[in-house]
Order: structure tokens, then sequence, then C-alpha cells
């Protein structure tokens, strides 16, 4: 017997939220390399993503499915712009975050096979994020890869290129590193690290095309984890986002560092070989399978697109308040954070100005 629909009440009330306290003072907010708050101006492109691109973006047989597939076009299109990438549409692939990126890259690196009596070898620093050391320990500890790790120079809070080419081995596949330190802010020489991988490979394919077996080729790679540089204002070298200068083949990008939600991307070179991470119904490009969050993503690009119109208007005020720091509190941007990565001796610590701050 069918039931009267009259007598069937919806209730979409949502109760029981996490309090909201409206009554203590605003707290001054200084953890902006964790996590920075959504622009109100990309929450509203967010928010029309959810008004009007909320189907299914694989569902191009109807209207509604293709309009998602516009949006979601238009956000992989903004990353790739701020990022000077050749093909946004076949070299963006949108992740969950930094993690995750990190994650796919080590793991596809550790599947692969130097030669049948070898393990890949990874150079890293000592200063990546977690997202990089803790799964190259994991994979270590499994057996599937070996690493390096090369420790940035004291006072200077930075490594060199010079410190990769010496620990490059044979059978080395990856060099890994931060495009920018979440904790000192200091710049690696990216685009000089990426120039010496070029060289090398370009190296490595003379020998062994003068070899008896030129299949004995070993591709070198190269991956900038850029999660801290990005929308950071920064113009010059070695800084300056553009994964062409830095001759990346990965580049991790991540949306939450300069305000945009808590979503990332992976960059991957046109050619650049990269085994499926997530298996299922084949979304981006066959790599990442799973329906793209469509609101996120619209963020995401919407961020980039901020990011690189003001980039410039930027770059003047944060080399202010750096300039401003320095000289109130007589700290160098290296020396902190200095007892972790053990760079400065005890005998060299002085005391320092605070700063009082009015609210």
């Amino acid at each position: 017997m069918a039931s009267n629909r009259k007598d069937v009440t919806i209730d979409n009330k949502i109760d029981d939220l996490p309090k909201i306290d409206t009554e203590s003072r605003r707290p001054i907010y200084l953890d902006y390399n964790a996590t920075t708050p959504i622009l109100p101006e990309i929450k509203n492109v967010m928010q029309q993503a959810v008004d009007h691109a909320w189907a299914n973006p694989s569902s191009t047989n109807h209207i509604l499915g293709r309009t998602s597939r516009r949006w979601l076009n238009w956000a992989r299109e903004q990353v790739g712009a701020c990022l000077n990438v050749s093909d946004p549409n076949t070299e963006i692939i949108f992740t969950s975050g930094g993690t995750e990126s990190n994650n796919w890259i080590l793991n596809y690196i550790a599947s692969m096979k130097p030669s049948s009596s070898t393990l890949p070898h990874v150079i890293t620093t000592a200063i990546e994020h977690p997202a990089i050391s803790q799964p190259l320990k994991a994979l270590s500890r499994a057996g599937l890869l070996t690493y390096t790790i090369i420790h940035p120079i004291p006072r200077v809070g930075s490594i060199t290129a010079e410190q990769v080419a010496d620990a490059l081995q044979d059978n080395t596949v990856l060099v890994t590193v931060m495009a920018a330190n979440n904790e000192t802010g200091v710049i690696q020489p990216i685009e000089q690290i990426g120039q010496l991988v070029r060289e090398i490979n370009t190296a490595r394919q003379m020998q062994a095309d003068e070899s008896d077996n030129p299949s004995e080729y070993v591709p070198l790679f190269y991956h900038v984890d850029a999660a801290q540089i990005i929308g950071k204002g920064v113009l010059t070298e070695p800084g300056k986002v553009d994964v062409k200068s830095w001759c990346a083949h990965y580049v991790t990008i991540v949306g939450h560092k300069f305000y945009g939600p808590k979503i990332g991307a992976l960059y991957v070179k046109q050619g650049i070989p990269l085994a499926p991470w997530l298996h299922g119904g084949g979304q981006e490009m066959g790599k990442r399978s799973g329906t793209e969050n469509v609101m996120d993503c619209v963020g995401l690009g919407a961020a980039c697109q901020i990011s690189k119109k003001n980039n410039e208007k930027n770059w003047k005020p944060f080399t202010l308040v750096t300039s401003f720091l320095r000289k109130t509190t007589h700290v160098d941007v290296q020396r902190i954070n200095s007892s972790r990565f053990k760079t400065i001796h005890p005998k060299h610590k002085r005391k320092h100005r605070k700063i009082k701050i009015q609210q």
C-alpha cells in the first residue's frame, strides 16, 4: 500500500555542531606556514561552484555534468598558468594535498629498478617535510629503495647543487628538494639543482648510447615540493615559481598554504612517466581515479590566479616585513630552530629582544 507523502516530514536540520566561541578576544594568528584562511573572494567562487557545478564532471552526457567539467577545466588552467606549465590539461593532476602528492612520487620511484641487482636511490635533504622524510624511511625499511640525506650548510640553511652532485650514485633515480622550508623560510637553489639533473641525464644518455646496451640508460628525475613557495611574492631566482626554469619533472602544490582550500595538485611534465595511484573510474587522465572535488579544485584554481596576479605586488611588503623582523629581533632567518638542524653551536647563541605587539 502506497504511503501518503503528506505525512512524511524530512528533518534537514544539523544538530550538535561544535560551539563557536564569540566571547573571547580574537587571537593574533601567526601560523600561516601551517595553514592560511580562505580568502572571501575564493569562498565566493567556491560557493558558485557548489551552486552551479555540483554534478559529476565525468557525466558529460548531460548539461549539468558538462557544466561541472568546464569549471574543473578552468581550475586546472589556473593552476597551470601559475606554474607556467606547457599544457595544464595533461600536466596538472588534482590530489587531496601535499602528503598524497609526495607519497605518490616516492612510491612510484620505489617501484623502479635501475638494474636487476640494485635498488633505486633517492637524494633528499635534512629539512624536508615529514611527507617526504617519513615515506622514505618506510620504503627504505621495506627494502624498496635507499636514500641519502644532504644537510644544509651551517648558518646558511640551504644545500648546494655541488652537494647533490657529490651524493649521486649510478642507481640514483630521484632528487627531491623542497623549494622553501616551512620553518626557516630559506629558499633552496632549486633552479641550479634542476640544471644539474638535466646535465646528468644528458651525460647518462650519451654514455648509454656509446655502450653496447643503450637500454642501460637510467633516467634521473627531479621533484620539487613547492608547498611553501607559491603565493609568497618571490620574483627573483631561485624562488620564482616556474617549473620550466626549475627543470622539474614533478612539482607538489598545496592550496591551503596560500589562501585556498585544503586540496593539492601534482605537476607531471609531459613525457615523464608516473604509474596510476588510485584505480577505478579513470579520472585525472587515468592517473588518480575518484570523482573530482570540483568545489575545492575551483578554490585552488582561484588561489593560483590571485597568487599569480598579485605576486609582484606582494614582493615589496614581504621584503619590508622580513627586514623589520630581522632588525628588531636580531635573528637571522637561518638561525630559527637551529637546535633541530644543529647548525649553531651553543656558544654562538645570544639573547634576542622581545617584540611587543599592540592589540
